[in-house]
């Protein structure tokens, strides 16, 4: 069971990534970092930004908590990384869903 620890230190390297990505994303006034926006049509790109960035921040959490969990318990490595992988997935398809509200 030890070698599916291996699947926590995984996780626990993605949560600085991810928090970085998070963080300069809402920090973004001008460019366009997403590539599911349609920039023609968004009022203020920097509120956008700044409201993606926020709900990203939630994938450094999951990760951060499966890979402790994954380290504590190697016997839930695996359903705790299809979690985190959901939660990856879930967080595109509310920003993509969301991001509508910025419309013109």
């Amino acid at each position: 069971m030890n070698e599916l620890k291996i699947l926590g230190v995984v996780q626990l390297i993605v949560v600085p990534v991810l928090f970085v990505l998070a963080l300069g994303i809402s920090v973004t006034k001008e460019g366009r970092p997403l590539n599911i926006v349609d920039y023609s049509r968004v009022e203020n790109p920097a509120r956008l930004h700044g409201w993606v960035g926020r709900r990203m921040l939630i994938l450094p959490l999951v990760f951060l908590l499966g890979g402790i969990g994954s380290l504590l318990y190697p016997a839930y490595a695996l359903p705790l990384l299809f979690l985190s992988t959901i939660a990856v997935a879930a967080v595109a398809a509310w920003l993509t869903i969301g991001s509508r509200r910025f419309y013109q």
